[in-house]
């Protein structure tokens, strides 16, 4: 899946780890590869996309804190971002005629 943000083929799938933290909550902390730099300003810089999610999840309902931390090939943080949003699960309709 590629955001509108980036040109095709520019980042990589994100890879990474989802856990448990306690009750409801959960921690997804993934990265992808931005594998050429923009050829416009203001763009992105080849380097890393490392992003990390808290969900707590209420019923059929989830809550989502992330934050997104891009790096140069060299490690330096280039720019932090954050954002949040909520979900609902779908009804399953399965085995229903």
């Amino acid at each position: 899946m590629n955001a509108p943000a980036f040109l095709p083929g520019q980042r990589s799938i994100g890879l990474g780890v989802w856990s448990h933290t306690r009750g409801n909550t959960y921690k997804i902390v993934s990265e992808a590869f931005i594998l050429f730099d923009s050829p416009t300003t203001p763009g992105f810089t080849r380097g890393r996309q490392r992003l990390k999610w808290d969900i707590t999840v209420d019923g059929d309902q989830a809550a989502i804190d992330a934050t997104s931390q891009f790096l140069d090939i060299n490690g330096n943080v280039l720019a932090n971002t954050c954002a949040n949003g909520t979900g609902t699960r779908f009804e399953d309709l399965r085995g229903q005629d």
